[in-house]
């Protein structure tokens, strides 16, 4: 279950994570 967080808390790291350097490429 451990890993499952931390799965859950990885993607949600890389998406917001790409939706930033989205948004500074938009600029």
């Amino acid at each position: 279950n451990l890993d499952y967080t931390a799965d859950q808390i990885y993607a949600h790291v890389k998406r917001f994570r790409g939706k930033h350097d989205w948004t500074q490429t938009a600029k």
